[in-house]
């Protein structure tokens, strides 16, 4: 059997009950191209400029962003992580009203002591020392004691706002204006730098409607400082413009149900960023607490999706697979969509009945 790399180490909640989104704020409804007419805008794509930022350092692997630049200065950020550190505070999710709260460890045992909140196994013995019960209670399946809706409680994360400086610095040092930021998917890894950035910038925020909550990115609440809200949403097959640059948007689920990567070119030479759904010689995670992954879709992503781009495309992922010093201009010998399906074989195929989880 193949190796399965592992993307991210982490727990992934569901939304918050934060204030949703007006309808003067709501996206009108893209255009989307023909294949034919999306393939000739992205052929006329002129990047001028892709740099990598690495950040590690904290409890999940590696992460890298990408600074893509057009002619003028006009800049697209590709995903934006930071250092993030689990702190003292939590956060109970009702699954089924998405309404979240932030209780202390002592409202959470009151909460299960008065029968609001129980196990939803019902062998679980509750241990009998206070905080081992805290533990207990964020580790797993909770039911709402009254309506019996699922209940989760996950910890909460602070930003040490190491690479967003290092990010805001790059452009200030090459005089480049931040214009867009593309979140691949909503998991609380890819968006430390956010808040720094979208307060120093203002640049626009895009993400695939599928991860985002209340129009707040998918694990926004799982930062207790809090997370800006998604200024736009952008669908399979359009294709986003700037500064003489194009992308087109290729929703990858199964990772994430909102899970997207980009397709663009350089120089002539397809590149795609692939987010966490296709790693070099990896795939991201599916077995997620809140059941939002899903490994017959992501599998069905990488080859019906990915898999049929051009075999020389450059594959450029958010995780682990750079070497050397951040802040740098990316190589063109990471991997490739050819490199990617001779390693995979038919793997996909041959496990695409196999369970979920």
């Amino acid at each position: 059997m193949q190796r399965l790399q592992i993307a991210v180490l982490l727990v992934v909640s569901l939304c918050v009950a934060l204030p949703g989104v007006s309808k003067s704020d709501e996206a009108k409804t893209p255009t989307i191209p023909s294949p034919a007419v999306a393939a000739a805008i992205i052929a006329k794509s002129n990047i001028t400029d892709l740099i990598v930022l690495t950040k590690t350092g904290d409890m999940f692997q590696d992460r890298q962003c990408y600074l893509v630049v057009g002619r003028t200065g006009k800049t697209m950020l590709i995903d934006c992580p930071d250092l993030i550190d689990e702190n003292e505070k939590r956060v109970l999710v009702n699954l089924t009203t998405r309404v979240s709260s932030y209780p202390t460890d002592n409202e959470l045992l009151a909460l299960y002591k008065s029968g609001d909140i129980k196990f939803t196994d019902p062998e679980i013995t509750p241990r009998t020392d206070p905080a081992a019960l805290v533990s207990q209670l964020g580790a797993w399946p909770l039911t709402d004691g009254k309506s019996g809706a699922p209940i989760l409680v996950y910890g909460c994360y602070s930003v040490r706002s190491t690479l967003g400086p290092e990010i805001y610095q790059t452009l200030l040092k090459r005089k480049l204006t931040l214009s867009t930021i593309v979140l691949l998917h909503g998991h609380m890894d890819h968006l430390g730098a956010l808040p720094y950035l979208k307060a120093k910038t203002h640049a626009e925020v895009l993400m695939h409607p599928g991860d985002v909550q209340l129009g707040y990115p998918k694990d926004a609440i799982r930062f207790s400082d809090g997370m800006p809200k998604v200024d736009r949403t952008i669908v399979d097959g359009e294709v986003l413009t700037l500064d003489g640059m194009a992308f087109k948007v290729i929703h990858t689920p199964g990772h994430s149900p909102g899970g997207i990567c980009l397709y663009s070119m350089k120089g002539g030479k397809p590149l795609l960023f692939s987010g966490d759904t296709l790693l070099v010689k990896g795939v991201g995670r599916w077995n997620f607490r809140d059941g939002s992954g899903n490994m017959k879709q992501l599998f069905k992503s990488i080859t019906e999706k990915l898999f049929v781009l051009p075999a020389d495309t450059r594959v450029l992922p958010t995780h682990d697979i750079y070497e050397g010093p951040s802040n740098r201009t990316v190589p063109y010998s990471v991997s490739t969509i050819g490199e990617e399906k001779a390693y995979w074989g038919t793997y996909f195929t041959d496990n695409a009945e196999a369970p979920t989880q």
